[in-house]
């Protein structure tokens, strides 16, 4: 890939290992903040949504200081997860791997949805926003799950 930003030194010693999934989220969290900054980026939302077994990401959207210019193609190093079956087993390693920010982004906002809110596209479902606040280095879910409802009436006749 081409018009690589130079991020933040990865933590080495995670790459070959089978950590948590939340060690992987912390790690990249941090090159994914570093990265939007190298932009002139403010904030990214990462939407979903789903109901009825079928839930998805919907858009990525990053907001920029006036006057930079965010491209959505350009190359991030993060940490990415890797399976593989061998031997009749499942096995885990982690990885650091060059991706699109978007992508990246996409992926950090997935497994985190998933890790947080597993489930949130069964039933009635849920949505939900996977917010980076560049300026204070936070990452927040605001999550919301639908229900159905019931008022229950009994008549005796």
């Amino acid at each position: 890939m081409t018009n690589a930003i130079p991020a933040a030194q990865p933590t080495p010693a995670l790459a070959g290992t089978t950590p948590a999934i939340s060690e992987v989220l912390t790690a990249n969290k941090a090159l994914l903040l570093a990265s939007l900054a190298k932009m002139g980026a403010t904030r990214a939302v990462i939407d979903y949504s789903g109901s009825g077994d079928d839930g998805a990401i919907q858009s990525v959207c990053v907001e920029v200081l006036a006057g930079s210019a965010y491209d959505s193609s350009a190359a991030v190093n993060v940490f990415v997860v890797r399976s593989t079956f061998q031997g009749g087993a499942w096995s885990s390693r982690v990885a650091l791997e060059e991706q699109e920010i978007d992508a990246a982004l996409l992926e950090f906002a997935d497994r985190a949805v998933d890790r947080h809110h597993p489930g949130y596209c069964n039933g009635d479902g849920g949505e939900g926003e996977v917010i980076f606040c560049v300026a204070d280095r936070s990452v927040r879910i605001e999550h919301r799950d639908f229900y159905t409802e019931c008022d229950n009436t009994d008549t005796e006749l």
